[in-house]
């Protein structure tokens, strides 16, 4: 995302969004398959719906809630830093679940 406040050009802003959306759609692509591996095909409908309810849910809140910073900030950079920040908090919730 740091990409995103320095790009000083909007040619560079645009690459970085294209290879952050092939990205994107390259784990809405995978999603089932590697759901599928690592739990079994038991249960991948239920699975695949709470995966993809969570997507959808992203999908809706992320652009509304940047949209709703940039018009009150008048800047890029609460939106990254929200984004960055709620990516750590994820992160944070998910990782002991690996043990």
């Amino acid at each position: 995302m740091d990409c995103v406040l320095t790009a000083h050009s909007y040619a560079s802003l645009v690459t970085f969004v294209a290879v952050m959306g092939v990205g994107y759609g390259g784990i809405g692509a995978m999603a089932p398959a590697v759901a599928a591996l690592l739990f079994s095909v038991e249960g991948l409908g239920e699975l695949l719906g709470i995966l993809f309810t969570g997507f959808g849910v992203a999908g809706l809140l992320g652009p509304t809630t940047a949209g709703v910073l940039v018009d009150h900030t008048h800047g890029y950079r609460a939106p990254v830093f929200v984004a960055a920040a709620a990516a750590v908090a994820a992160m944070a919730v998910v990782i002991p679940l690996a043990g």
